[in-house]
């Protein structure tokens, strides 16, 4: 059983308008949900895609667009929260990865380093970092910053036994 769970995303935003943005179908994920619209694509949530296979994908004004209320579409509407919606965005492995699940176990100090690269503006990439003891937490490695100017990192921690189910 783990005792905690972080959802960790991170995202390259424009400087201005980091949660403001006219609207346009083709906003990313990332912004297109920072800046309060639906964004929409054919699949699954929390699925992880090739850059060969890349999702058909659109930013919706609202939760109203045809794509919410089609079956074969996944919109990022259903959540409450924006930091939890961003963990909807599609994974694109090209950019974030080919990992989004990251568990460690009883060590402390155990580590495991994530290079995301090659983003876009408005893009994210999120991971589920699970620990069986410990709280897992995130660093700098050399000299890259993760809050540099361009780039937005927030992270959601929680204990599975306290989370509420709903059918």
């Amino acid at each position: 059983m783990y005792k905690s769970l972080m959802i960790y995303s991170v995202g390259l935003l424009a400087l201005a308008g980091i949660t403001t943005a006219t609207y346009s179908a083709d906003l990313k994920c990332g912004k297109c949900i920072n800046a309060g619209y639906n964004f929409c694509f054919v699949g699954t949530d929390t699925q992880t895609f090739d850059k060969d296979n890349l999702p058909e994908a659109t930013c919706c004004q609202d939760t109203n667009c045809a794509q919410a209320s089609n079956s074969s579409w996944t919109c990022s509407g259903s959540y409450s929260d924006t930091d939890y919606a961003k963990t909807f965005c599609p994974f694109k492995k090209d950019k974030c990865g080919s990992n989004a699940n990251i568990t460690f176990g009883n060590n402390v100090n155990e580590t495991q380093q994530i290079t995301v690269q090659n983003m876009s503006e408005g893009e994210t990439c999120s991971f589920k970092i699970k620990s069986e003891c410990h709280s897992p937490g995130f660093k700098k490695v050399g000299s890259k910053d993760m809050n540099d100017s361009n780039t937005e990192v927030s992270f959601i921690e929680y204990k599975k036994s306290f989370l509420d189910k709903t059918s």
